[in-house]
């Protein structure tokens, strides 16, 4: 997997499909999927080309079941999911962004309710 990788289409459910610089057309690739389906998350790129996911509802049938403290890592040298320390408390529709060069992310607002 190339560590050029741009964009990451992460829904629930769907195959997770990522676009790499290659020649001039680039390409789309896909990768193995999430440990488990996600919606209302983040997706945030760190310095290392590697995807925190984090949060967000983990019922894709739209159950209603409480908002997630979980978070896991895409690691596109073994194109694999690593879990990760969860985040203090649940949220989804929050936003996150990568602090610090990229070497660490900042998760805010969002709601911890349905």
């Amino acid at each position: 997997m190339s560590r050029r990788a741009l964009l990451v289409l992460l829904l629930a459910a769907l195959p997770i499909i990522v676009w790499g610089q290659g020649g001039k057309q680039g390409f789309w690739t896909a990768i193995n999927p999430l440990p488990s389906g996600h919606r209302n998350h983040t997706a945030t790129a760190l310095a290392d080309s590697k995807i925190l996911v984090a949060g967000g509802l983990t019922d894709p049938l739209g159950t209603n079941l409480p908002p997630s403290t979980a978070a896991v890592l895409y690691r596109p040298e073994f194109n694999d999911w690593l879990a990760v320390s969860p985040m203090a408390g649940a949220r989804f529709l929050h936003g996150a962004a990568p602090i610090l060069g990229g070497t660490a992310v900042l998760v805010l607002a969002g709601l911890v309710t349905l």
